[in-house]
Parts: C-alpha cells; structure tokens; sequence
C-alpha cells in the first residue's frame, strides 16, 4: 500500500545548525553525518539529480524558483554560510518543536495522497530541511519555500512563517503531483510543462475547494506576512531591514538589497487569452531559458541578461490551467483518468 515516510531529520540537523561551533570542527561533525557518502546529503541529491535534463532543474535554478535552493545544497543548505545567524536558526527548529511539523508534512501529504486515483498512488520518502536564513534568492525569489520532487522524493526547505504554513499545503499537492506524472512523462517541451502544472492547479482546486486565489497561483504567491518575516530575521543581527543583511556566496559578500521579484500577475480575460496565444505559440519550446521565461515571466529572466518572451509573471501557469480544464472538458474525461495522460491528450487540439 502506498506511504508517506516523513523522515526525522531534524533531530540530524538541529545540533549542526544551531551549535557555536567552528568551522573546522562543524565540518568534521557533519562529515560523520550528513557528508558522508552514505549521508543524508548524497541520499537527498542523488534521486533528485536523475534525469536533470528532464526533470525541470535547470528550469528552477535559471528562475531562481521552486526546488532551485533544495538542489544546489548551496554551503551545505545554509549550514556553512558564515553569514547565518544562529540565533535565527534556533529560533527555526523552536519553531519546526512547537508545530509540530514532521506529523504536519505528514497529514497535509496523506490528504493529498488520497485525492489521487488508486493507479496514481505511490510511496514516497519525504525530507524536511531548514531554510538558510541569509540565502537571498531563497527567502527573496523563492519566500523561504523551496520544494522539488522527483523519482519518489520530495525535499523541501522551509522558513516557517504563519505565511509560508498557509501555502505549504499547496505546494506539497503540487510536489505530489509532479512526482506522479513526472514517473511517467518526463520534461521535453513547453507543451509537458503545460500539461503538468495544468494538472496541478486542477488537483489543488479538488483537494482545496475553498483556496482563496486561483489555483494555479496558490503554490506560487508570496506570503503576505514575508516582508514582516524578513525583518524578524534581520532584527536577529541588529538590522533594521532584510535589505541591510549581507549575504555570502562563497566569499562574495553583498548587502540583499531592496529588489523584489514581482508575484503571480491575475490577468483579466483579455490577458489570459494573450498569455493562451503565448503558450500555444511557443509550445514545442526546449530551451531552458526560454522555458524559465515562459513559465516565470520575463522578470525573472532579465537579471541573468536574457530576452524576454512576453510573458508576464508565473503567466505560463495560468495558460496551463486553462488550457487542461479546456480539453478536459471537451473530451468529458475525468479527473481521475488524466493524471497519468500524455501530453497531447491534456492539451487538445
């Protein structure tokens, strides 16, 4: 029968990622437990590495969004970044005690599990990681949630505001179900984008009828407490702002900075058709970038020095949704028979 196996890496990691310890001594602790080859480092990033020119890594890592900070493990997902403070760490684990939050994974991921048709059920382990609270394009790109799933596993990092607790049942529906389809389809074109996360808004309006945003943008939307958390951290360093914090990229020290990467655009109908032309457009599209484009907008290109594609924010998203509901309801299929469909036939025409 299928499981959900939350594995208790907190108690690991709470005495690395806390501890007034230095470098040289972390270092050699963490080799004893979690660098080592039979650790939880390599046993995270191997299943999720598989198949990289398929699985929508370089996608993620070129809009600095979703699973990006899970993959790159940058400086050991935070744990030898000299720029992190310990007490806001601490604080983070207080946080992951009082809530309770490996039995929360648990349930919100077994309520997700059990929206899905028996043929789409599958077992999976899930690893909880703490967000590097001086990692910029985590807590400023990606709001302190970063998740990726893939070949049976879904590892996440998470700052545990109030905020990010509100979506975080949304985008462990949506882990899910890329693990799900993802087994069976693998990442090509802009057209299996399409079809995947047209899957996944659909399924997160099944299993949350009552979800307050659409669909499809509701793993997506920035919490509205993160500015309000973003200065809690920083007040741990005596800063007055989140702007002020430097941040160390192996060496590379730079202030955060005020920049702020613009959220999910809710276009109005005249919009989504434009964004519908857009997507269908470019629906054979390969490239990575382009493919970042068209799914995260052009924003979140433009720093890296690409051309945009015309394509406003998470604007790839919203096509999906409209363009799966569509040839859903044109073949009258249900829900339960489309989780495992190829491509053509979620997209229609």
């Amino acid at each position: 029968m299928p499981t959900i196996t939350v594995h208790n890496t907190l108690d690991l990691l709470e005495p690395l990622f806390t501890a007034d310890t230095h470098p040289r001594d972390l270092l050699a602790r963490a080799q004893e437990t979690i660098l080592n080859p039979d650790g939880l480092q390599p046993h995270i990033l191997k299943p999720l590495s598989d198949d990289a020119e398929t699985n929508g890594a370089a996608i993620m890592r070129l809009a600095a969004q979703d699973g990006a900070s899970v993959f790159a493990a940058q400086q050991g997902w935070g744990l030898f970044n000299p720029t992190r403070h310990r007490d806001p760490s601490r604080w983070q684990f207080a946080r992951f005690c009082q809530l309770d939050i490996l039995a929360r994974l648990q349930d919100w991921l077994q309520q997700a599990l059990a929206a899905l048709p028996p043929s789409a059920q599958t077992s999976i382990d899930v690893y909880l990681l703490p967000a590097d609270p001086a990692h910029r394009p985590l807590m400023i790109d990606a709001y302190g949630l970063s998740i990726f799933a893939h070949r049976d596993t879904i590892a996440l990092q998470l700052w545990p505001s109030e905020g990010n607790l509100q979506r975080l049942p949304y985008a462990l529906a949506r882990a899910l179900i890329h693990n799900t389809h993802k087994a069976h389809h693998p990442l090509h074109t802009l057209a299996d984008w399409l079809a995947l996360e047209g899957l996944v808004a659909i399924y997160i309006g099944h299993i949350f009828p009552d979800c307050p945003v659409p669909y499809w943008a509701a793993p997506h939307m920035p919490p509205p407490d993160h500015e309000q958390t973003l200065n809690h951290i920083a007040a741990f360093s005596g800063l007055a702002s989140y702007s002020e914090l430097p941040v160390n990229v192996y060496g590379n020290v730079q202030p955060v900075g005020d920049h702020r990467p613009p959220p999910p655009h809710i276009p109005d109908a005249e919009m989504r058709d434009y964004l519908l032309a857009v997507a269908l457009e470019n629906r054979t599209e390969t490239q990575p970038h382009r493919l970042a484009a068209l799914l995260y907008g052009d924003e979140r290109l433009a720093n890296l020095g690409y051309e945009g594609v015309g394509m406003t924010a998470f604007g790839g998203f919203c096509a999906a949704q409209t363009l799966v509901e569509q040839a859903l309801n044109e073949a009258a299929r249900p829900l339960s028979d489309a989780l495992l469909l190829p491509t053509p036939a979620l997209l229609g025409g």
